[in-house]
């Protein structure tokens, strides 16, 4: 594999005329798409599937590449300024940018999301080049109990750190995975939680539970509030200076958060099925448990935002190399990528890394390239849509409710999507009003599924002592139990430490 010769092909295709301007196009049509909740650069690549046959792969694998690199970013937008989240790996964006939109900071909170997706957008690309020949000792080493282990610390990172109750977020967490249940079950076919109902044969569709759990609420709320998203006096927070005070805050004060966060969702996206899903979870819960202030988090924290962003916004990438490298999909939209190979005459796995090392080059700079095109028009459009945080809350209700019923109905088609949405919205206000944590709960049902496949597997295969079957499985068991006991551990000392300074002060 001749690597430099490769990457200078590359190069050179990418930035062929016609080549640069189908990703601009691309890059645009991703980011109105991305903008709109509940629908994803994802639903346009299966849409562009029909016209790939016989196809030249140097002109159509970039476009893919760009539609799927660019749609987080414009999801991003949605999140920070309505509270919608504008696809599902946006949904823990939510919780902290729209709470410092709400505070009149929406430039701030904007720069910081466009800031970081674009940082790890572009880094992602970066660490794929030459992590390729690493790439089979990596996804070797996390057989099944490994990623078992790694959902479970997710799960208690978030869980166990919920403000008021540690019980409450082990709860939340348990909600989250009894509704990620409701179905059938995988391997066996078995029917649970259906009650006799056939819409839920096929459980409960994510944008669904993610409309109803965090969107709905706060945009009643809004409603009944009678005030627009940001404080009447907020003007200075649409100016492009406070989009780019946002940006720079990035590496100029949260730069170890952001590495974290772009390490964690690399690890996270090159593990196969895995996806940027799990991947922003998994950097929110642990940006939580390494913060000097948790309890800031949810409540307009700029780390709330830096973790979950810089995750998916280098997902994409390492989910994009696992598929070129094995041909087994990162996520479950790289099956879509994996048809698209099928169809221009390409083989995906170890051989097109080799045979085709210029093409998977020219996949992961298009992404890159796409990421800055699309940073260009954010960071300069940023505060036209500033705007919208002013906007009455009436009219926002009347435009966004039926936008976000639209948006969860057209991922399955189901009339009983749009009831679906309106019970889980009771679940989000009664989560709110009783102090329960919807991020706990939104991570177990995300994760419930892989969850429960990794734990059969792992029962199956090793027995129920799988949580010590390699050292990477002992090392992942002592950090559950770790997170589990230090907070208990920790009050005990404090407590023991008051009472004995109260001794010898008495004495």
């Amino acid at each position: 594999m001749q690597t430099i010769p490769a990457l200078l092909e590359a190069l050179a295709n990418l930035f062929r005329p016609e080549v640069f301007l189908v990703v601009l196009a691309a890059t645009i049509v991703s980011l109105i798409v991305g903008v709109l909740p509940a629908i994803s650069g994802g639903l346009c690549v299966i849409m562009l599937l029909p016209f790939l046959f016989g196809a030249d792969p140097t002109l159509v694998m970039p476009i893919l590449c760009a539609l799927m690199a660019v749609s987080g970013l414009g999801g991003s937008i949605t999140s920070v300024l309505t509270g919608i989240p504008g696809d599902n790996p946006n949904a823990a964006t939510v919780l902290d940018g729209f709470a410092m939109t709400r505070k009149g900071e929406a430039g701030r909170s904007l720069g910081l999301a466009l800031g970081t997706g674009v940082l790890s957008g572009v880094a992602g690309v970066l660490l794929s080049i030459p992590v390729i020949p690493l790439m089979a000792p990596i996804l070797m080493a996390c057989k099944t109990p490994e990623m078992l282990l790694i959902i479970v610390l997710a799960l208690l990172f978030l869980a166990v750190l919920t403000k008021g109750s540690r019980v409450k977020g082990l709860i939340s967490a348990g909600i989250g995975l009894t509704m990620a249940c409701v179905g059938s079950q995988a391997a066996s076919g078995v029917e649970r939680l259906t009650f006799g109902n056939l819409y839920l044969y096929d459980g409960i569709e994510t944008a669904t539970v993610l409309m109803g759990i965090l969107a709905v609420p706060t945009l009643l709320e809004l409603r009944a509030a009678g005030v627009s998203i940001a404080p009447p006096g907020s003007v200075a927070a649409g100016k492009l200076s406070e989009v780019w005070r946002g940006a720079k805050e990035v590496l100029l004060k949260h730069k170890l958060v952001w590495l974290r966060g772009t390490l964690l969702g690399y690890l996270v996206g090159i593990a196969p099925a895995l996806g940027s899903n799990t991947g922003v979870w998994i950097a929110y819960a642990q940006a939580k448990q390494a913060s000097k202030n948790p309890d800031e988090m949810g409540k307009g924290s700029p780390e709330g935002i830096v973790a979950p962003e810089s995750a998916r916004g280098v997902c994409i990438s390492a989910d994009l190399l696992t598929t070129l490298v094995f041909g087994i999909p990162g996520s479950s939209i790289m099956v879509v990528f994996l048809a698209a190979f099928f169809m221009t005459g390409i083989q995906p796995g170890p051989m097109l890394v080799i045979q085709h090392t210029a093409l998977a080059f020219e996949m992961l700079l298009s992404m890159a390239l796409a990421t800055l095109i699309a940073a260009v028009i954010c960071f300069f459009g940023a505060p036209l849509l500033v705007k919208i945080t002013r906007v009455s809350p009436h009219y926002l209700f009347a435009f966004l409710l039926p936008l976000m019923v639209l948006g969860a109905y057209v991922t399955r088609e189901y009339p009983m999507d749009i009831i679906a949405i309106g019970l889980t919205a009771l679940l989000g206000l009664a989560i709110k009003r009783l102090g329960f944590s919807a991020p706990s709960i939104i991570l177990g049902f995300v994760l419930g599924d892989l969850f429960e496949r990794y734990m059969v597997r792992s029962v199956n295969l090793y027995g129920l002592g799988f949580f010590m079957s390699s050292p990477i499985s002992i090392v992942l068991t002592a950090l559950i139990i770790i997170s589990v006991l230090w907070g208990p551990a920790k009050a005990l000392f404090v407590r023991l430490r008051g009472s004995k300074a109260a001794l010898e002060g008495g004495a």
